[in-house]
């Protein structure tokens, strides 16, 4: 680190100035070298190559690209709203070996030199790099514990923007949580509402809701598994309805349909034909009480078969 933590021991001494006589180039300039006279400084370093000649086939007078003359309009284009038609650009077939001005190529120039220089030698007065004399350091110490920072008691912002006008306010230093907090009940809570309420609201409800979902996320699947799990086990422990004699079907409104007419059965024709059934059903019963009777029509009289 520069300045470091711990300071260095030695230190240069501000009292021991450079002489003005000391040389520290190690070379120089060869004083006696000059400039050879066919040295060309101003020759370029690539230069057209005197043996290269236009190759056979090359022409001139064509592009190398040109429209396709085997393209047709589409039977659906509409200049008014597709604008002017253009064929598609492709290669021009007598451009196989190239087409359009031909230039020689250029190759490296072998009379170039660059610049001259003199060249360098050793220089009989060079003493070495200068440095001043070391001496001991007198704000040298030794930082045992360099963690260890001193209490922090003011706020620095080093910041680089292309923006204007920004400005720094309301700024706390403290270790006291409740003063930090009324602090910012008083000054950055009460700016931050006006901020809010100046933003421009969403026109759409798409980010209203998701906004919504997102603060309430929690809530929400906390809720619906709550009801899953309550659904769940309500049907699991509810008892089963125990069988039991099935239903009597519903007595349902006849009709004279039935017997060939089209008059409705009233209740009084129900009643009549409930006492007519429960009738024969006596007569079967007392039927089958009797015991059968023995002997044919002769016994009835008693006498023989005249």
């Amino acid at each position: 680190m520069d300045p470091p933590i711990n300071p260095p021991k030695d230190i240069d001494d501000p009292d021991d100035p450079k002489p003005e006589d000391w040389v520290d180039e190690a070379k120089y300039d060869d004083p006696e070298s000059s400039k050879p006279d066919d040295w060309d400084e101003d020759a370029p370093s690539q230069i057209v190559d005197p043996k290269a000649s236009m190759p056979s086939g090359w022409v001139e007078d064509q592009e190398n690209k040109i429209p396709d003359p085997s393209a047709k309009v589409p039977d659906d284009w509409d200049t008014e709203e597709d604008g002017e038609w253009e064929p598609p650009i492709i290669d021009n077939p007598a451009c196989k070996v190239g087409c359009g001005k031909w230039e020689p190529p250029k190759i490296s120039n072998p009379a170039y030199k660059g610049k001259w220089y003199a060249p360098k030698i050793d220089n009989p007065a060079y003493k070495g790099v200068w440095k001043p004399r070391q001496i001991p350091n007198p704000d040298f110490f030794v930082d045992e514990e360099p963690c260890i920072l001193p209490p922090i008691d003011s706020v620095g912002f080093d910041l680089w923007t292309m923006s204007k006008g920004i400005m720094f306010d309301n700024i706390l230093v403290s270790t006291d949580v409740e003063k930090a907090k009324a602090f910012a009940d008083e000054s950055w809570k009460k700016r931050n509402k006006i901020e809010k309420a100046q933003e421009p609201k969403s026109t759409g409800s798409t980010s209203s809701w998701w906004e919504l979902f997102s603060e309430h996320m929690f809530a929400i699947a906390t809720t619906t598994i709550g009801i899953l799990v309550t659904t769940f086990l309500w049907c699991c422990l509810r008892s089963p309805v125990p069988p039991g004699p099935p239903a009597s079907a519903p007595v349902e409104s006849r009709s004279r349909e039935a017997e060939g007419t089209s008059e409705e059965v009233t209740a009084e024709d129900e009643q009549k034909e409930k006492k007519d059934d429960e009738t024969a059903t006596k007569e079967e019963a007392t039927s089958k009480e009797k015991p059968p009777v023995e002997g044919g029509l002769g016994d009835i009289g008693g006498g023989d078969d005249s």
